[in-house]
């Protein structure tokens, strides 16, 4: 496969601050979401090089992969959301169509799996800023410890509690299921199963 095209965009003098925007205008985004070890990142380049687009990375691995901090407090998801965020609507200003590796909804339960309720700052921002579809990939692969990863046996739990803020939301999304090539089908037909997606896509 070629490189991805990506935006990635790091600070290593820390957090760019507080945000405040709205859903990003200029195109269509699409979020994959779902549990640890659900091959989110594989699926979102691999979309994003068949679509021959961009698509945003996922922040908070960046963060963790140079902090490692021992102990995180909900404060902390807040600020990555924020910065995560920030990165789409960049994004978002120079492509059409876009492929993000995760979502608002994702730092929100994030946080519920964490500490068991969502941070009031989370739930707030996660109000401002949405999605136009949702891919929410299955937990179908094994769980691999990177290190990173604290979630072995909660992966059905964190793709159950993903669904159920989509639908409190009321926001659209489609489940991807199987393994290998199975999974870029199977979010491919999603893709093509929702009007606004297929007709930017072209599907």
């Amino acid at each position: 496969m070629a490189l991805c095209r990506f935006v990635r965009v790091l600070h290593d003098s820390g957090f760019m601050g507080v945000l405040h925007m709205d859903a990003p205008k200029n195109g269509l985004t699409i979020a994959l979401v779902g549990p640890e070890s659900s091959g989110k990142s594989t699926l979102c380049c691999a979309l994003a090089e068949t679509f021959k687009t961009h698509f945003v990375a996922e922040y908070a691995r960046t963060y963790f992969e140079k902090q490692r901090p021992e102990h995180y407090t909900p404060e902390l998801i807040y600020k990555l959301m924020n910065q995560q965020l920030e990165l789409e609507t960049q994004a978002s200003q120079k492509a059409k169509i876009l492929f993000c590796d995760t979502s608002a909804v994702s730092f929100a339960v994030w946080s519920k799996i964490r500490f068991g309720y969502v941070w009031p700052s989370i739930e707030a921002r996660l109000k401002e800023h949405f999605n136009t579809f949702t891919l929410v990939l299955s937990p179908d692969l094994p769980w691999v410890n990177d290190g990173i990863r604290e979630n072995p046996l909660d992966l059905k739990r964190i793709f159950n509690t993903h669904i159920n803020f989509l639908q409190a939301l009321a926001l659209p999304y489609g489940i991807v299921n199987g393994t290998g090539p199975e999974r870029m089908q199977s979010a491919l037909a999603q893709l093509q199963n929702y009007g606004p997606v297929a007709n930017a896509l072209k599907l």
